[in-house]
């Protein structure tokens, strides 16, 4: 392995390296295995957002509350 990886964390090193190349840049500060609990928090807020209910918004600028004369 080369310094240029060696750069970057292990649960992301390759791909990294390769965006890099491409012209990306790429931080230190994306989820990767080697951070289970914030990977873990990831997928809680996706699945609490992914089933929360629909709510109708309640202003005057939603078209179904406009009264047609």
């Amino acid at each position: 392995m080369s310094s240029e990886e060696a750069d970057y964390r292990p649960s992301y090193r390759f791909l990294a390296w390769y965006m890099n190349r491409k012209g990306y840049i790429v931080g230190h500060h994306h989820l990767g295995d080697d951070q289970p609990e914030a990977v873990a928090q990831q997928y809680h807020a996706e699945h609490t957002w992914l089933h929360q209910s629909r709510t109708i918004p309640a202003t005057s600028a939603d078209p179904r509350k406009e009264q047609h004369s």
